[in-house]
């Protein structure tokens, strides 16, 4: 019996010994990569970031993330598109005679209020987002180029229905 309780005491013993390895040692370490922010960009860029970011801001600044990634990339598909703008400051701030093809560029008292910067930075993180993921295959509009608040009924020709996020329904234009 003393010769069963000895073995068992070294099998439990070596177990022990087994069990306390330090698991960290065992496991190699991944390389740990800085998240890009808007700090990281050149002035250019961040001009570009901005305007996104101020776009994404009133225009969809009560939306929820995927509302506002959705008019970030409606933004960056007109530009790609080629009919409109050839930078993203140029996109947003485009008019056609005395319309805006964003309506807050044309309210002058936009620049008396007042930005929610908590909301603003948040606006800014999903344009920098978009802009460094920028591809068809993240496209939560899948190709939109037109969209309006769903309050609004544009009298709209040429142009196909894709889908409704949140108070916003996306459009593309009809082949």
């Amino acid at each position: 019996m003393k010769g069963l309780i000895r073995s068992l005491l070294a099998v439990v013993i070596v177990t022990t010994a087994i069990v306390t390895v330090d698991l960290d040692d065992l496991i190699p370490v991944v390389a740990q990569h800085k998240p890009i922010v808007y700090a990281d960009f050149n002035d250019s860029t961040k001009k570009e970031i901005t305007c996104l970011a101020d776009n994404i801001y009133y225009e969809a600044r009560g939306e929820t993330h995927i509302g506002k990634k959705a008019v970030a990339y409606t933004t960056l598909n007109r530009l790609e598109d080629g009919r409109w703008e050839d930078t993203i400051c140029g996109v947003v701030k485009q008019r056609t005679g005395t319309v805006c093809q964003f309506s807050w560029v044309c309210d002058a008292s936009i620049d008396l209020r007042k930005k929610d910067e908590r909301l603003y930075k948040v606006c800014r993180d999903i344009a920098v987002s978009v802009y460094i993921d920028y591809a068809p295959s993240n496209d939560v509009t899948n190709g939109s180029v037109f969209y309006h608040a769903n309050f609004v009924s544009p009298n709209w020709k040429n142009v196909t229905y894709v889908k409704t996020i949140g108070n916003h329904l996306f459009y593309r234009t009809r082949t």
